[in-house]
């Protein structure tokens, strides 16, 4: 009986993926393999399917629909609360000019850097230590790229090296701002302030400083791959001292 419930809770996985990578609706297949997951679990015996501090309705079918109010209303209230709030922040910053204004203040100084993939690899720094206090990726990503993408696009890196930056801002997840972070210490059994201290950042900072500079040398050297094939146009000095 496990090896059939493990072999069926496979299927599923595979099927949901084979349905992501022929282009269906991501949220509904994800709906869909969540819900055929805990019908499999109930099928093989589980007597609970719901989160932590939803109450049963006393019938396991509609415990169904009351795991999924749940886990939906802990998302709205938690990480999705805080990526609304930086999608609208995001928008309203590139609706007034905001993040325009931005770019031109800031490229008379920095065009006199004659080596901008140095800003690149500081805003991946920067990043990780922003995601101490902005726990969701992609609600950090979304204020990093209408802040700084347009900056270091302006000084003539590509836009795929600066999307590379902010898809790995927050490759290591910070203990205590993260909830990956935070099972991992509750599972080593110490306190999560003593887990980041003592074995966390010992780990953490030496990738992230060796990853800064992977992805200075990479960045780099694909950038000058792509400008020889024509993929991408370099800026000039003028373009970059030019300011509206």
């Amino acid at each position: 009986m496990p090896a059939m419930c493990i072999a069926l809770a496979l299927a599923i996985v595979v099927v949901a993926a084979i349905a992501i990578v022929k282009k269906l609706d991501v949220r509904i297949v994800l709906l869909v393999a969540g819900m055929a997951l805990n019908i499999l679990a109930l099928a093989f015996g589980a007597e609970n399917i719901l989160p932590k501090g939803a109450q049963s309705t006393g019938l396991v079918f509609f415990d169904l629909f009351e795991a999924f109010d749940a886990l939906s209303l802990k998302q709205i209230t938690g990480t999705g609360f805080i990526m609304l709030l930086a999608g609208g922040f995001a928008t309203y910053m590139g609706e007034v000019g905001a993040s325009d204004k931005l770019v031109d203040l800031c490229m008379k100084p920095l065009s006199h850097i004659k080596h901008p993939y140095l800003i690149l690899v500081l805003v991946f720094v920067v990043g990780h230590l922003l995601s101490l206090v902005i726990t969701t990726a992609a609600g950090l990503a979304m204020l990093l790229a209408i802040t700084v993408f347009p900056l270091l696009t302006r000084m003539g890196i590509s836009g795929v090296s600066v999307a590379a930056i902010l898809a790995s801002a927050v490759m290591f997840s910070w203990c205590p701002s993260s909830a990956l972070a935070l099972l991992g210490a509750d599972v080593a059994k110490i306190d999560p302030m003593e887990y980041l201290l003592s074995y966390q950042i010992y780990v953490g900072v030496p990738l992230v400083l060796a990853m800064a500079v992977t992805h200075y040398f990479w960045q780099k050297y694909m950038d000058a791959k792509d400008h020889q094939n024509g993929r991408i146009v370099s800026f000039s000095s003028d373009s970059l001292q030019k300011t509206e």
